[in-house]
């Protein structure tokens, strides 16, 4: 049988670290999109124009496939979000059942003891 330990604030905490750090990563290439993308060539001949033209096509691809990837971190983000609190949920029931249990149990074992001492007082 596995056991797991999952806090919900600790995985609150990571989702948050992990939001900053694809909002920083996100600022840098939105502060990097112009320079890389519109790069002029080193000279007025074609070779120089092609190369520029071939890494502004990479730059373009980047730029791409970087909004891709910021898309899945934030899905990632918002599922590390959402298990925390299904998880927090979970608890909560689990708890709550294990009370009802625990109450139900303590009042089986009691039950002896109470009807001695209730109906000793009562008579």
């Amino acid at each position: 049988m596995s056991y797991l330990a999952a806090a919900p604030d600790f995985l609150a905490s990571a989702a948050r670290d992990l939001s900053d750090i694809g909002t920083q990563i996100t600022a840098a290439n939105a502060a990097a999109r112009n320079p890389i993308t519109a790069l002029l060539p080193a000279a007025e001949d074609e070779i120089s124009a092609a190369i520029s033209s071939w890494f502004a096509g990479h730059a373009r691809d980047y730029q791409v496939l970087s909004n891709r990837a910021a898309v899945l971190h934030e899905q990632f983000v918002q599922a590390l979000r959402g298990a925390g609190s299904v998880y927090a949920a979970a608890e909560a029931a689990n708890s709550s059942l294990l009370q009802t249990l625990e109450q139900n149990i303590l009042a089986a074992i009691n039950a002896p003891t109470n009807f001695l001492l209730v109906s000793r007082v009562i008579n």
